[in-house]
């Protein structure tokens, strides 16, 4: 279930995963992970992402800039063992994220229903 969108400065998506240790060992090589990085296939371009997503759009006045690396996590709740690894550095990424120019949105999909 675990989802990673992250959108360079320029919004072009650089990556997307779905997998958790891919994309905690992405997330916590961040910003040296994007560099080089080509345009990554996805559905979503950063300006559609919050229209997709209502707990996104919602979140949409807490983006500090839009000319900052964005990253979108989509995780599940309850916490489950197999989204730890992703959860635990969108965590630790969220603290330091306004140092280095990084967004972070994070939301839990309801699994239990």
């Amino acid at each position: 279930m675990p989802i990673l969108i992250v959108y360079n400065a320029a919004g072009v998506m650089v990556y997307s995963g779905f997998d958790p240790k891919k994309n905690s060992a992405f997330l916590r090589g961040l910003p040296q992970s994007i560099v080089g990085q080509g345009k990554a296939e996805g559905l979503l371009q950063r300006s559609e992402i919050f229209d997709a997503v209502p707990y996104f759009s919602t979140a949409k006045n807490a983006i500090e800039s839009d000319h900052h690396v964005l990253v979108l996590s989509i995780t599940q709740y309850p916490f489950s063992p197999w989204n730890a690894l992703q959860d635990n550095a969108v965590k630790e990424l969220a603290q330091k994220g306004s140092a280095l120019k990084i967004d972070v949105l994070q939301a839990a999909l309801d699994m239990k229903n």
